[in-house]
Formats: C-alpha cells, sequence, structure tokens
C-alpha cells in the first residue's frame, strides 16, 4: 500500500524522506501539537473515511462519507509532484483518485469525474461496486485534501490517508493488510410479505461498520463471539445494516419495525467514589440510502442496566408503530428507493459492546408494511 504523504516527492523525481519544504512538515507537526497537547480547535488530520454506500440498483454508483469535522473544503488536488493531474482528463488511469473493486475482485481505476459534495465524493463506475480505495498503489498523482484549493502547495489544508471502504464486508484482515480485500457479497433486500419479514444477521458483512470497532469473544446460546463496541467513554459510534427495505410500489409504506438485540454496558468506574455513571444510550432509525432520515424507531434508550465481565443481557425489545414510512424517503420522487436500519449510540460513561448474532432469539428485526392510503 502507498502512503498519501505529499511530501516525499519535493526531493527527487524519485520521492524521498527528506523534503525540501521543511516548512509544510513543520506546519503540520505544529497543528498535531495544537490539537493534541493544547486541546486548540484546529483540524490536525486529513479527510478522515466515514463509509461508502451504494446509490443505485444497479450498483454502479457509489458515495463516499467523510468526517464533517475533517472534511471542511474537501477536494481533490494534484500532488506536490505533479500539480496539474488532477486537472488532466482522466482517461489516463494513472491520474485517478480512485479504485474500485469490480465483483470478480479485480481492482479498476475511476476515470469518470468523482463529484465532491460538501463531506462526500459520489463516484460512478463501469461495473458494479464491492469496494472503494484510495492511494492504494504506486505514487499517487492525485489525491483529496481538506482546507483551501490547491492541494499540497497550499499550506492550508491536509491530505486524506490512504484508505479502501468494503460494500458488503472485508475478508476479516486489516484494511492496512497487503492480503486485505472486499468480499463481494450480494446485498439482501426486503420486500413485502403478509406477515411481514424478517431482517438477518448471519456475519459482519450484513452490517456497514463505520467508526465501529470489531471484538471477538466466546459464543454463547445465542450469539457467535462476535461483536460491535462502541468506543471510549465520551464518544460514541454508530453503524447500519446493508440489508436494504423496499417498498412494492409507491403506495406501500414501512408500518412498523421491531427489534431484539443483546448488550453489555462497561461498569461504572469503582476506583473513583466520584466518577460519573450516566448510562450509554440508543438511537435506532429507518434512513434512506442516501442517509436522510426517515422515520425514528427508537431515540435515546438507556443501556446501563445491565453489565459483566462476560455475556450479555437478556434481548431488549424495541418496537415502532405507524411509521408511515416511504421506501423513496429522501431519495427523490422514485417508488423504487430503498431505506436502511441505522443503529448510533452515544457512549456518556459506559460504552458498550453489541453482538452480532447469528442465531435466533439473540438478535431480530421484523418490518411490516401497510397500503398508503389506510
Amino acid at each position: 500500500m502507498a502512503t498519501a504523504i505529499d511530501l516525499g516527492d519535493m526531493a527527487s523525481p524519485h520521492g524521498g524522506i527528506h523534503p525540501r519544504l521543511k516548512q509544510e512538515v513543520g506546519r503540520r507537526l505544529a497543528l498535531v501539537a495544537r490539537a493534541v497537547q493544547f486541546l486548540e480547535p484546529v483540524t490536525f488530520e486529513g479527510p478522515t473515511l466515514q463509509g461508502v454506500h451504494l446509490t443505485d440498483p444497479s450498483g454502479t454508483a457509489a458515495v463516499v462519507t467523510f468526517v464533517p469535522a475533517t472534511a471542511r473544503g474537501l477536494h481533490l488536488s494534484g500532488t506536490a509532484g505533479c500539480h496539474d493531474c488532477c486537472a488532466t482528463p482522466l482517461s489516463n488511469a494513472g491520474y485517478a483518485p480512485f479504485e474500485v473493486q469490480a465483483p470478480n475482485g479485480t481492482w479498476l481505476p475511476v476515470t469518470a469525474r468523482a463529484t465532491v459534495r460538501r463531506n462526500t465524493i459520489e463516484l460512478r463506475a463501469p461495473v458494479p461496486i464491492s469496494g472503494v480505495r484510495s492511494g492504494w498503489g504506486r505514487m499517487p498523482d492525485c489525491l483529496l485534501y481538506n482546507g483551501g484549493l490547491g492541494g499540497a502547495l497550499n499550506h492550508s489544508g491536509l491530505v486524506a490517508p490512504p484508505f479502501r471502504a468494503c460494500v458488503y464486508g472485508d475478508n476479516g484482515l486489516p484494511a492496512w493488510s497487503w492480503l486485505s480485500d472486499c468480499a463481494p457479497r450480494q446485498r439482501a433486500e426486503l420486500w413485502p410479505e403478509v406477515g411481514g419479514a424478517v431482517l438477518p444477521s448471519g456475519s459482519l458483512a450484513d452490517w456497514m461498520l463505520g467508526q465501529t470497532a470489531v471484538v471477538r469473544g466466546p459464543p454463547d446460546a445465542y450469539s457467535s463471539g462476535i461483536a460491535l463496541q462502541t468506543g471510549l467513554a465520551g464518544q460514541g459510534a454508530s453503524w447500519r445494516s446493508r440489508t436494504t427495505i423496499a417498498c412494492a410500489a409507491s403506495s406501500q409504506l414501512v408500518d412498523r419495525v421491531e427489534l431484539r438485540l443483546r448488550y453489555r454496558a462497561l461498569p461504572p468506574n469503582a476506583s473513583s467514589a466520584t466518577a460519573a455513571d450516566m448510562p450509554a444510550t440508543l438511537s435506532v432509525a429507518l434512513i434512506s440510502t442516501d442517509t436522510k432520515a426517515v422515520a425514528t424507531i427508537a431515540s435515546a434508550v438507556p443501556l446501563g442496566n445491565y453489565s459483566a465481565p462476560t455475556g450479555f443481557s437478556a434481548p431488549l425489545h424495541l418496537a415502532a408503530t405507524n411509521l408511515r414510512a416511504a421506501c423513496d424517503g429522501g431519495a427523490g420522487s422514485s417508488a423504487s428507493g430503498r431505506l436502511l436500519l441505522q443503529f448510533a449510540v452515544t457512549n456518556n460513561d459506559r460504552p458498550v459492546t453489541f453482538p452480532i448474532d447469528d442465531l435466533a432469539g439473540g438478535f431480530m428485526v421484523s418490518v411490516m408494511w401497510a397500503a398508503a392510503g389506510r
């Protein structure tokens, strides 16, 4: 994997570890010191990946999202050694800032223009997309920056580190591993059925994990042992299903969602009598495939009543009725829109772990539809 440091090629045509523009190196180190050591509210890192999702039924279009605080002024620019590469027509694959993985596992450069909108990049490819990556091979010529226009030589922004995001899951290796790869997986959909339909959860590949950490523990009667960790106290995390919820026509609405899940909250800090003990809270929503909120299923449900060194709580039941959620909500007027289930946790003082269960009884989501006129 290449390292998207746009200073090395300033030293020689072949790159180097001693860039001539040492003032720029100092500027970036100073930003880190101000933010990390002195807690100043400055941006000290390049655009940080948040997730990727497909935006059309054919799977040939995707939106890559970056953490908003790191994506102010998001733009593409040539590196210090190739100032006009992003301006050069991208028929030259060597200038393409992104690559996508085709269903057969081959990585292909995206030579169509990428569209930047706020903290997102919209990509289109000639093949269905299984993954997106940037800065992954050779010496990158066109990279992603925050800050002012101009990239490496503008001295106001920071370059995005190399990233790889999978649409349907990966082969379980860390993203920085040479052998790491996206595992093509057919996306499942829930369609209206008499009596409702159940959303499956069989593996990590069924979820878009966002910034959630994955932990592994011993299996139990309900769980495979694989779980999601929501970070440290004061942080939080969100993740969403890859299984989409569809409506047969614009006259169909999602009317009821019921879910069951388990969790384990970190115990209070018993070493301090003054330690805070505000429990984490869980919110669940239906969102459109362009990530717009459509309906709330649960809001700020406290998760502080179960903690243990191992194991998880009894199933927590949540249900919402009369949602009247249109499947094309937030995605234009097309009746072929889709909905996704999104989970979000605010940790407060007690982070939480959720098992991703592959056995009946530990995790379940059921969906009911209704006619729009009722």
